[in-house]
């Protein structure tokens, strides 16, 4: 998967090629499915791919790791939102002083 791509445009393209296998009656299992989901990820998400395929859990159900996909794709995009936002500054009367 190309970096920069949204994940929702990942996963079609994903569950497209899954389908596809479906079809030529290859069976893949669920979590097969959610590990390819996993690797198939470019190298900015190494922590993310590390922490899923190494958890102490012993599945790794493919609801679960698109859910935490999409729930880290709006997490970064909310941090790169808050790198941009810029200061209010206000003018006037210093707080406390009364103007005579």
């Amino acid at each position: 998967m190309a970096e920069g791509t949204p994940i929702q445009s990942h996963l079609d393209d994903f569950n497209s090629i899954v389908i596809d296998m479906k079809s030529l009656d290859v069976k893949i299992e669920a979590e097969d499915k959610a590990i390819m989901l996993v690797v198939s990820r470019p190298s900015t998400y190494k922590h993310f791919k590390e922490i899923v395929l190494y958890s102490n859990n012993n599945t790794l159900p493919f609801e679960d790791v698109k859910a935490n996909l999409l729930s880290k794709e709006k997490f970064d995009f909310d941090v790169c939102l808050d790198d941009k936002v810029e200061g209010l500054n206000v003018r006037g009367r210093p707080f406390g002083k009364e103007g005579k």
